[in-house]
């Protein structure tokens, strides 16, 4: 192909197009970061060269191919970072994004050749050029995802245009050559792993949801009315910079001309892949990614089944609010602070910008974030309210993380208990011995039963009465029942109790 492309005469050849047709021959089969700076130097010299018509479309593709393979080498070392993200990791990130909005730009001007009615050079083959798009957006949100950072401006706005593109040209819905799924298809794969709230998972959660979407999801139907009697309704602008708003929490303005889905049955067939791994008798589905079957893949099925067939409206108005916060990350810390250590073991100070009786968003101001991670259990107390005890930490689960640069980190921290009460649950020796653990009091109209938070793991299905010493005040020991799972993360457990008989 590289041959291919060589100008027939000498006359005819561009300095620029020959520079990047040799690094292609010398860069060939090579992946990895080392190689993205110099991919990235011959995309600006393919926007300065001469090279123009299916010679440059064809130029593109070779440099995005080789996109590809870098994503595809680097996007798992991007991962199980610390907060905030580190520069040299950050950098390396921007790059690769600086590399993918050049591709997304200069495929979307071949495209744009193709509306305009006296324009010459447009893409022969325009639904390739389209799926390069799609693919191109699709890394740059798995980079941005892997880093904890926004969504880049304006890509949405691309993954739209080039869904309305597919549409009037009559190729929304028609199959890949080799039976690549449809343009809508691609479409809404990256729409429904943003209605599941990137933000709010760790990036080995997000690998999994991207595989689980592409090989056990159905296609999204979208329409141009909103279908009646259905669950988990969404709606698109396709002129806006935003995925997509589920209806119950913002409906659509009367002046948009919105699009529609409802992911209802996606969320039933998550569901029904849930059952399936939990029930012992019953093969796992064979479509599922292997780590559905892991205590941390049931946990993610369970919250994509929520979040696509049942998102919620927002229970309690956010107020705005400005004042120091400090924060202690990580059940042992947490274990300790709240057993009455001087000094909270990892604190860091937080400014608390908004807050609902859910919780709150905070922003980092200094200490350390070691152990930082959403899912991760935190407590919080606030400036002024620092007298000894369990009574002034507020416990809850991290449960989004964003940073747009080295210095900047917000979190989103879910209020479980506005306090909790260290306890050990007694167990055998051979069973393990005593576990540590907090006893979370009771919470209406949330939660109108105690719980028992955990390291993950450390239970097993066997343990349904619990003898529970409580660490306040006297020692008392307690017997509880397990009731349910109330929530379950990569280190932590939340178990619902009620006192036992007698």
């Amino acid at each position: 192909m590289l041959n291919d492309l060589s100008p027939s005469t000498p006359q005819d050849r561009d300095p620029l197009t020959t520079s990047i047709l040799e690094w292609l021959a010398h860069a060939h089969g090579r992946s990895g970061s080392g190689d993205a700076g110099e991919l990235l130097d011959n995309l600006t010299k393919l926007r300065e060269s001469s090279a123009a018509g299916e010679q440059r479309i064809a130029l593109l593709d070779l440099l995005a191919a080789h996109a590809v393979r870098i994503c595809e080498s680097e996007l798992p070392g991007l991962s199980g970072h610390a907060f905030p993200v580190p520069r040299p990791l950050r950098q390396k990130a921007r790059t690769i994004q600086e590399i993918l909005d050049l591709l997304i730009h200069e495929y979307v001007d071949s495209l744009v050749m193709l509306f305009e009615p006296e324009a010459t050079g447009g893409p022969t083959n325009p639904e390739a050029t389209l799926r390069r798009i799609l693919q191109c957006c699709g890394w740059h949100l798995a980079v941005s995802h892997a880093i904890s950072s926004p969504d880049g401006v304006g890509l949405w706005g691309h993954i739209h245009a080039c869904y309305r593109a597919a549409r009037r040209l009559g190729l929304a819905q028609a199959s890949g050559k080799d039976r690549e799924p449809a343009i809508e298809t691609l479409y809404g794969r990256l729409v429904l792993a943003a209605i599941a709230r990137p933000s709010s998972f760790r990036p080995d959660e997000l690998a999994f949801i991207r595989s689980y979407i592409d090989l056990a999801t159905r296609p999204l139907e979208i329409l141009d009315t909103a279908p009646r009697d259905r669950d988990g309704l969404f709606w698109i602008d396709l002129e806006g910079d935003f995925p997509a708003y589920a209806v119950n929490r913002r409906p659509p303005p009367t002046d948009v001309a919105a699009l529609y889905f409802a992911a209802d049955l996606v969320a039933r067939d998550a569901t029904e892949h849930l059952a399936a791994l939990d029930n012992p008798g019953e093969t796992m589905p064979s479509q599922l990614p292997p780590e559905a079957a892991t205590p941390a893949g049931r946990t993610t099925l369970r919250r994509l089944a929520e979040l696509w067939g049942s998102p919620t409206k927002r229970r309690f108005p956010r107020r705005k609010r400005s004042y120091r916060s400090e924060l202690v990350c990580g059940f042992g810390p947490l274990w300790q602070a709240l057993h009455g250590a001087a000094a909270a073991p990892s604190s860091s100070q937080w400014m608390v910008i908004n807050e609902s009786p859910d919780g709150y968003a905070l922003m980092h101001i200094a200490g350390d974030t070691t152990g930082l991670a959403v899912g991760e259990v935190a407590a919080i107390r606030h400036d002024g309210e620092y007298p000894a005890g369990a009574a002034s930490w507020q416990v809850g689960l991290i449960r989004w993380a964003l940073s747009e640069n080295p210095e900047h980190l917000e979190i989103g921290l879910q209020q479980l208990a506005a306090q909790a009460v260290p306890a050990r649950i007694v167990r055998a020796a051979e069973d393990g011995g005593n576990v540590s653990a907090l006893l979370l009091p009771p919470s209406p109209p949330a939660r109108i039963a105690p719980a028992l938070l955990l390291p993950a793991g450390l239970l097993t299905a066997n343990d349904r009465r619990l003898a529970v010493l409580i660490e306040q005040g006297n020692l008392r020991v307690c017997e509880f029942d397990v009731t349910g799972l109330a929530e379950q993360g990569p280190s932590i457990e939340v178990l619902n109790l009620t006192v036992a008989e007698p």
